[in-house]
Order: C-alpha cells, then sequence, then structure tokens
C-alpha cells in the first residue's frame, strides 16, 4: 500500500463483522471508509465473489449513482464529481438467498443481466445458454424446468406403447396426451413412473439439458386433467399427488449427490398453484421447497388483507395452511409482469405490505414472473427498481425509495412524477380483479353476473378502505 493518496480495496474475507447478519448469506458485505495517518482506504470485503460485487455497487450509489433502468441511459450520475466518503461503514446481506425471476425461455441480454446484478438480484433462467458464463460470472443463480417436465422426461412417444399403465386414466382408457405444458398428467400412483420421471431428470442435470440448473422447478401440466385410478384416488387430492412425485425426485437427486454422480447441489422446488394451491392433507418424506403462487389476486387490497373476501382471503388461507403444514414455503412468486397485462403501465409499489402480512421467516425468496428484460420498461423501470431494492431488504418504507426513486431519476419534475404514480397505481390497483371476474365474453351466464357481483363488492370495500386512511 502507498503512505498517501486514495485507495480502494476488494477482498474475500472470512471475518466480517458480526453486525452484518445474525446468519451469514451469500452476497453479504462489509463496506468501510477509513484514514491510515496520510492515505483514505475504502475497504470491501465480502465471504463471496457475489458479495465483492454487490458491495462495490452500493459504493457507487453511496456516491450519488442511480442504476434505475437498464443501459446508460437508464442509470443517473451526479452532476458533479462527488467526494471522498470519509464517513462510511456498512455491513450488509440479503434478507433472501434468492431474488429474481422466472423465466422459461431466452428473453435477457446483456444489458438486463447487468442491470440485475447492479440492484443485487441474482436469479435468471438457464434457458439462456449463450449467457451462461456472464450469469455465472454476476453471482447467478439458475433455475430451469417448469410446466414441460412430463413432456421432457415421460415422453409418450417414448414410453406410452410399452407401458400405458404410466399415463392418466379418463373415462376407462389410459390417455397419452401430453402436449408441450398442458394435456393430461401422467398417473402419479405409479411407482414405475415416478422412478422412472426422476431418473431422467437426473441424468439431464448430470450432463444433459438441465446440467447447468441450480434450482429445479417441478411442475405439473398448467391446467392438465388428473388421472382418475385408484392408486392416484388413494394419493389424496392434487397437492399430495404431485409432492409424492417431488419427493421422488428429490430422493434422487440425493442419492446422485451421496454418490458423485452430481457435482453440484441442486434445489428440488414444487408449485402451490392452481389445483395444488390447497395445503397437503399428510405428511410428505423428504420434504421439499415449495413456491407459493397467489394467481388471479386482487391487488386493489393486500394479500393479507382480511376485509378482501371475495378473493384475497382464499389465497391467505392456503398460504397460513402450507406454514402449518410444517414444509419449507421457500418462495413466493408474484404474477405482476403476467403476459395479460400486455403493455399496461402498472404500478404496483404498495402490494409489498402484502408480502409483510404473509411472510414472516427470512427463508422465503421473493420472484416475479415474466420479466420485462428490454431497455424501454416505461412505468416499470419504476417496479423493477422497487422489486430489486425490497427484494433485498423488505424492510423498507415504498413511500421512501419512490420519492427518493423520483428524485433522482427526474430531478426537474420529481412531486408531478411521485403523484402520477400515485394515481397510475390506483387506477390500475383492480386490473386482475377485472381480468379475472369480469369476463370480456359477450355471452353472460350466472356464473359470470355472480363473478361481477363479486368484483363489484371488491372494488366498493377497497373504496371505503382508501378514504378510511385518508
Amino acid at each position: 500500500m502507498p503512505d498517501t493518496g486514495d485507495v480502494v480495496t476488494l477482498g474475500i474475507s472470512r471475518t466480517q463483522r458480526e453486525t452484518q447478519a445474525s446468519v451469514p448469506r451469500e452476497g453479504g458485505f462489509d463496506l468501510l471508509a477509513i484514514q491510515r495517518g496520510s492515505r483514505r482506504e475504502i475497504t470491501i470485503s465480502a465471504r463471496d465473489r457475489a458479495g465483492i460485487l454487490y458491495g462495490s455497487y452500493v459504493l457507487l450509489e453511496a456516491l450519488g449513482v442511480l442504476f434505475a433502468g437498464l443501459g446508460d441511459s437508464s442509470t443517473v450520475v451526479p452532476a458533479r464529481p462527488a467526494t471522498w466518503p470519509n464517513q462510511l461503514s456498512l455491513a450488509d446481506a440479503p434478507a433472501f438467498s434468492t431474488r429474481g425471476f422466472w423465466a422459461w425461455e431466452p428473453r435477457g441480454s446483456p444489458e438486463f443481466f447487468l442491470w440485475m446484478a447492479r440492484n443485487r438480484l441474482n436469479l435468471w433462467t438457464a434457458a439462456d445458454t449463450a449467457y451462461v458464463p456472464l450469469m455465472k460470472k454476476l453471482g447467478f443463480h439458475l433455475t430451469g424446468g417448469g410446466h414441460t417436465i412430463e413432456s421432457q422426461f415421460l415422453t409418450p412417444s417414448r414410453y406410452f406403447a410399452g407401458h400405458p399403465e404410466w399415463y392418466g386414466l379418463h373415462g376407462g382408457r389410459r390417455s397419452p396426451a401430453i402436449h408441450g405444458e398442458s394435456g393430461d398428467n401422467f398417473c402419479t400412483g405409479n411407482a414405475a413412473a415416478r422412478r422412472t420421471l426422476a431418473g431422467n431428470i437426473v441424468r439431464a442435470l448430470i450432463d444433459g439439458s438441465l446440467a447447468r440448473v441450480d434450482e429445479l422447478e417441478l411442475w405439473m401440466l398448467d391446467g392438465g386433467r388428473w388421472c382418475e385410478c385408484d392408486s392416484c384416488r388413494a394419493q389424496g387430492g392434487p397437492t399430495d399427488r404431485w409432492l409424492e412425485v417431488a419427493g421422488a425426485v428429490r430422493l434422487a437427486v440425493d442419492s446422485a449427490r451421496a454418490d458423485g454422480r452430481l457435482a453440484r447441489s441442486v434445489h428440488v422446488v414444487a408449485p402451490a398453484y392452481l389445483e395444488t394451491l390447497a395445503p397437503p392433507t399428510r405428511t410428505h418424506e423428504p420434504a421439499v421447497d415449495v413456491t407459493f403462487f397467489p394467481y388471479f389476486r386482487c391487488y386493489a387490497h393486500t394479500l393479507a388483507d382480511s376485509s378482501c373476501t371475495e378473493i384475497n382471503r382464499r389465497l391467505a388461507a392456503a398460504f397460513r395452511g402450507w406454514e402449518s403444514a410444517g414444509l419449507i414455503l421457500g418462495a413466493v412468486c408474484e404474477y405482476w409482469n403476467v403476459g395479460a397485462f400486455k403493455t399496461l403501465p402498472l404500478v404496483f409499489r404498495t402490494r409489498w405490505r402484502a408480502r409483510h402480512g404473509l411472510v414472516r421467516r427470512p427463508a422465503r425468496r421473493p420472484r416475479r414472473l415474466h420479466a420485462r428484460s428490454h431497455a424501454r420498461v416505461g412505468c416499470w423501470t419504476l417496479d423493477h427498481r422497487l422489486f430489486a431494492q425490497l427484494a433485498w431488504n423488505p424492510h423498507q418504507d415504498p413511500d421512501s425509495l419512490v420519492a427518493r426513486f423520483c428524485r433522482e431519476y427526474f430531478p426537474a419534475s420529481a412531486a408531478a412524477m411521485r403523484e402520477h404514480y400515485r394515481q397510475l397505481e390506483r387506477a390500475s390497483a383492480n386490473i386482475l380483479a377485472l381480468q379475472h371476474f369480469v369476463s370480456v365474453s359477450t355471452a353472460p351466464t350466472r356464473r359470470a353476473e355472480g363473478s361481477r357481483s363479486r368484483a363489484r363488492a371488491c372494488f366498493r370495500s377497497r373504496t371505503c378502505n382508501r378514504s378510511r386512511r385518508s
């Protein structure tokens, strides 16, 4: 080290200050400005490479840089050179181990991945094969799987002729109707079918299509029919059936790890989604990680708001049922960017309070569906930024974060933009309730009329709640 001048040092350290976190987490860092004689020094130390990277970006933020959106045009730098921070002491670590997006096809770009890293997000899909080295360099965890698990690893064209009993029974006949993400789920009550599915998945994790996957999303078909045979009925409802499948895959993965065939740790994740939203009715071993999907939730109310009797109360009850079942409810995935929204300018600022009302333990991993990964994200720039900040530390106040975002990103019109976002959020709060309950169909039905009544009740309830808060 020189005796005089300004120095920045980066390094892996096993002795970070105890104030960083009660439980060490990947990506935690220690940022400190000190004076040593005539030399000023900033040190960034961490337990891993990701922590060094995050600490470096936090230092840049402390010097006035805002990584708001993608590319140089959406990165705000100070108008004047920043002064050297003589007083800087920060020990920080993420509240959640993984933070990011669920995607299943190549839709990313180096610009988007750099924005993710600068905002300390670390979860994306392994399907972006061209960028796997870059994503690993940036500390990403990669996902794979999804609703195509059955069509990929229990392919009817390969197995149905020899083993029709492995496939779903409907109307007295076995059905090979598995097409991509949809069709008829296989016969989950057939042990040989479960073992074959698990074995094929493990081989793909070792050196096949899932070879770069860290988190296996083991999902059933999207809206598929469930087998009617006696063995499947004896398993219970869809949730118990799929957890038995997930347990078989988890055992196969653990076995491959134990005998050295699989050289990395892989999380097996099952979904609490639509027909598997209901908690299990019995204990399942081994336990697997579960992601909770509050599909078709009401955004006019927080998820934990008991006054939303029409929609969210059912979802909140299911969530608490999963918790009481003692399973690893590891993640919550929000549909803030579901394809049905198209390119509508939507703001979900206060929806993080919904998460706070339900998710209590720090193991939860927030994620979003259908990320907008191109540069022109418009109003979604605020959503992306808020998601990243609150995924790192959910105890921050969303209002304060919005105020800071507007102050730094729109310095000449901060107050107007805060009001714009406030009104935009209010105007779009009922978007999913409208989509779910008020059918676009021109053919009125008794169910549609009842749904409209529930939606109107939900809107009136939200109006009353908003008036009381005002």
